[in-house]
Formats: structure tokens, sequence, C-alpha cells
């Protein structure tokens, strides 16, 4: 339409964003790369990691050692945050961008939202905080700090409509991305997997702490499943924010022979496996979007636990059983992520046919609910509009 137009006057222009988990990082780069079909002329810089980095953006900061989650987990970091916090600021109050775009990362994002409010820039708040599911007063604060909010579930837009704050329902990234490169059978082939074997697929997280809180009771439970049945292998894909040293260094101490680690491929791994365990985040969405049964654990310190546990408000806290709408796969958090119970859960998908398949059929209403939304596409048009 009017793009050429548009082209002329928007030469130049900066969009900062802030991301500080390896998810935004990923929503960034595909926001980004929507962007610059509508203008090649606009100028990224903000704080994410390998995924900004290769969208073409300049970092003043790279978020890769901050994402971390709990009260206890965030005091370990601080000093890393704290620097963050500073390099941020300076960089905001120094060159002012055109628009912030904040995602997820909410405590700090807000820290960084105040800033832009008080010098005049504009802000896009995208992927909401969890207010539906605890702290849900924290909705007042975002309303005086963020000119809209663009949130990825069709549920979340009445909560803002309902405390007066502008929002767009944009869909959800991973609809359109939560897909494998190779079939089953190539992956298998790949890997020479052999057809009578069961592939279970051990997902940490993709931060530092959870690795050191989650990785070993899943690699106990490994060890035990292992003793019980002799069909199986097991994979682990290795985010790229994560140290692969770190890794290693507990599998030496949980040492699993049939196991092997996969640079990335995580959508290729939950395609493959029979099963997956897995930490409570964004993956147990891409799980659900693939259609793989999972058993979703988590843990972090348990001050932080005390911290936490007296402001979550919803009977749910892994994202496949909250889009659902009820439990459809196991949640085994803090005191019950133990290797017995992950034992005996995924025991249930390995020797009840008929429940597992019932799983299988109700993953795949998740996907259907999103949807043929393009996430990224939306979301970037919403912040061009907010530039012009």
């Amino acid at each position: 339409m009017h793009k050429n137009i548009i082209l002329r006057s928007m030469e130049n222009k900066n969009i900062m964003i802030l991301a500080g988990e390896n998810s935004g990082d990923m929503y960034a780069a595909g926001m980004i790369n929507e962007l610059r079909q509508l203008d090649s002329t606009l100028q990224f810089t903000g704080m994410g990691s390998t995924h900004m980095k290769s969208a073409g953006a300049d970092l003043v900061f790279d978020a890769k050692n901050i994402g971390v989650m709990g009260l206890i987990e965030v005091l370990k970091h601080w000093p890393e945050i704290s620097k963050a916090l500073k390099t941020v600021e300076k960089a905001i109050r120094e060159n002012p961008p055109e628009l912030l775009v904040l995602i997820d990362y909410v405590e700090f994002n807000l820290r960084m939202a105040a800033i832009a409010k008080e010098i005049g820039v504009k802000v896009l708040f995208y992927v909401s905080p969890q207010i539906w599911a605890w702290r849900p007063e924290r909705i007042h604060k975002i309303g005086t700090l963020v000119d809209m909010m663009a949130v990825l579930f069709p549920f979340e837009v009445k909560y803002y409509e309902d405390a007066n704050i502008p929002v767009r329902y944009v869909g959800h990234p991973l609809a359109s991305k939560a897909k494998a490169t190779v079939s089953k059978e190539d992956f298998r082939q790949e890997f020479d997997i052999p057809s009578n074997k069961k592939i279970i697929g051990i997902l940490p997280g993709s931060r530092s702490h959870e690795l050191e809180q989650i990785l070993p009771t899943l690699l106990l439970s490994a060890q035990a499943l292992n003793a019980q049945h002799n069909d199986l292998v097991f994979f682990i894909p290795v985010a790229p924010s994560l140290d692969k040293k770190m890794i290693d260094r507990i599998l030496r101490k949980y040492p699993l022979a049939n196991c092997q680690q996969v640079s990335g491929r995580s959508y290729d791994i939950m395609n493959a496996s029979h099963s997956v365990m897995i930490a409570s985040g964004t993956a147990t969405l891409e799980t659900a979007l693939i259609g793989t049964p999972m058993v979703i654990v988590y843990k972090v310190s348990k001050l932080s636990w005390f911290w936490m546990k007296k402001k979550i408000n919803i009977a749910n806290v892994g994202l496949a059983n909250i889009v659902a709408g009820k439990r459809i796969v196991p949640e085994l958090i803090q005191h019950d992520f133990t290797s017995t119970k992950v034992v005996a859960e995924v025991n249930t998908l390995l020797n009840d046919n008929k429940h597992y398949h019932n799983v299988k059929r109700e993953l795949h209403t998740i996907k259907d609910s999103f949807g043929e939304e393009n996430c990224s596409k939306n979301v970037a048009e919403l912040a061009f509009d907010m530039l012009t």
C-alpha cells in the first residue's frame, strides 16, 4: 500500500527489544525478521542472545546468564542482573529508541518500561506475565507503564480489557514453529535406533539452575527405567544457552549408558520420542503442539518455593495443562518431584496403551485451539503501527 512513503519517513528508526530468556530471544528474532519485511531500514538494538544476534540486532547486553527463576536463583545471579539493568538503562537514556519492545522477563522489563515512560518512549509489552496464575495485582502497575500489550493466549485479552489496558491477541509464536525438521523414521535412521526401541526425551530446562535442580533426578529416573525395561534409549537436546560442560559433569555423576546428547534438535527429539520427561516451561507447550505425551516436573530452592507457593492461584503450572484448561499430563512439582514418582508416571505411558493414545488425542486439541495465527507477523505489524 503506502509502504514507499513509510520507508522514507522511517529510515534509521531504532527499535529496542529486551529479552532476558531463551524463549524471548527466539520470539524477538522472529519479530525482527518480520519487521525487516515491512521496512528494511529499521535498526534493532537491545538485550538478548544468539537468536537476536543471528537476526541482526546490535546487542547492548548478552542475556545468556540472567534467565533465572526463583528468589534464591535471582539472588545468586544478582551481580550479572544488576549489570544488565545498568547497561540497558544507560542505552535507553543515551540513545532513546522510537519504540521499546519488552518480551516477558517481567520484573526486569517493567523497570525499563518506567524509564521509557519517563523519557517519552512508547512501550509494547509482548508476552504477558502470568497474572492469571499468580500476583494478579501486577496488572495495575503494567497499565501505568505500557502503551500496548501483545498477548499469546485468547483468554488473556479479557484481563487487560477489564483493566482498561490496550491489548491485542497476536497468537503464539510456537503455534507455527513447533515442528520437527525430520520424520520419526529418519531420526531413528540418523541415530541408528532399532525399531524395537522406544525413545524417551529428557528435557531439563534451558537455564543453568534448572540443570542443577532437575537433571540429576531425571537421570536417576532414567536409570530406574533402564532397570525395568530393556527397550529404551534416551536423548537430551542441549539448548544453545546451556553449558554442555555442566551437563557432562552431571552425567558423570549419574551415568546413563544408553543416552545421547544432541545440540539443539529439541523438536526432532520431542517428535521422535515415545514420551518425554520435561521441566515446566515453554517446552511443555512445544511438546504438546508436537503431540508427544509427557511428564512435567519442576523444582526450585526451598526458600524460593516457600515464597512462590503462597502467590500461585491456579491448579496447574504446566503450560500444556493451562492452555488445555485441565490436567492432560501429570505434573510433579517441588516435593512431588522424585525419581520414584517420575518412573511411575512414565511407566503408565509405556504400559497403558489406551491411556497413552487418550493423552495424544487430548494434546491434539491444544494445537487446534491456536488456529493458524502467524504470531511473529502479527506482533511485527502491531509494532510497525505503533511506530507510524
